[in-house]
């Protein structure tokens, strides 16, 4: 159960051992609400991304109820967590896990921006609705034949080399992403530089221009997906704008932080913040 002002978590381990969580900030809900994790035969739901295959023998379905009603979408960021175990991912580039979701209106796997830590074998990525999630990765062969069947004439390649192919144009459009993700750091705004303190509830440029800044990475993001996600930035500084400066603020800790003897994001966007968002804006 979801407390309003004191967030929650909760977990469950699928019977192959996967273990999936989710974790809520206060304030990311409206009103007490019930979270379910749901493991699903992994063949429940296709087609795949090209190249992937799914982790384990499940997908998870994560579902919400407050009251009567369904809950999909939350005020803020909430964390989902997967840990798996070394055999299920052997021969796999394990580096390149990602966390998934179900889009079911275009029926379709979206990938997340994930964490990969195969240190402690878990995954992490931050969303704002709920939905079917599943981890995937691709065969670490398909690094091995790439340079010869990108060499290759379309009609010549065998199956397995389309497929790894395909898998390298898919990372080359994910790298492109990345990258323009990172330039929208100067191209989107307007303004030359934070003149003024930002605190929830203004509006302006420069808070657009602000949650294009936070959006340049996964740890600092305003939202993985719609409203304030990347390309959909808004001059709105609300809830998850505030949760976006938060991290930012402790992720530049001792530049933003120190100063007034603090550990925790404030949400508040005074003056060492403004000065490091200004240094990041002269970039």
């Amino acid at each position: 159960t979801v407390d309003v002002s004191l967030g929650g978590e909760t977990t469950i381990t699928s019977a192959d051992n996967i273990i999936a969580s989710v974790k809520f900030l206060a304030n990311a809900v409206d009103a007490t609400t019930v979270v379910k994790i749901d493991p699903k035969s992994k063949t429940d739901i296709t087609p795949l991304p090209a190249g992937k295959s799914i982790i384990g023998n499940y997908v998870f379905n994560y579902t919400a109820i407050s009251g009567t009603e369904t809950v999909t979408t939350f005020n803020d960021s909430i964390t989902l967590t997967f840990t798996y175990a070394d055999e299920q991912v052997s021969g796999l580039n394990e580096s390149a896990l990602q966390v998934y979701w179900w889009d079911e209106a275009a029926e379709t796997w979206i990938a997340l921006d994930t964490t990969v830590n195969v240190e402690t074998n878990t995954l992490t990525a931050a969303v704002t609705h709920f939905s079917y999630f599943a981890i995937m990765g691709s065969s670490a062969e398909t690094i091995v034949v790439e340079e010869e069947a990108s060499l290759k004439p379309i009609l010549e390649m065998t199956t397995e080399e389309l497929q790894a192919e395909i898998a390298r144009i898919l990372a080359l459009i994910a790298q492109a992403q990345t990258q323009l993700t990172q330039m929208q750091g100067t191209i989107g705004c307007t303004i030359t530089s934070f003149d003024s303190n930002l605190s929830q509830g203004m509006t302006g440029a420069d808070v657009k221009c602000l949650q294009i800044i936070l959006n340049t990475a996964s740890d600092t993001q305003v939202a993985a997906s719609g409203v304030g996600s990347a390309g959909n930035e808004t001059d709105y500084f609300g809830s998850l704008t505030k949760a976006g400066v938060i991290k930012f603020q402790e992720k530049f800790a001792p530049e933003i932080l120190a100063t007034y003897g603090l550990t925790s994001g404030t949400g508040y966007v005074g003056q060492t913040t403004r000065a490091k968002l200004n240094s990041l804006l002269e970039k």
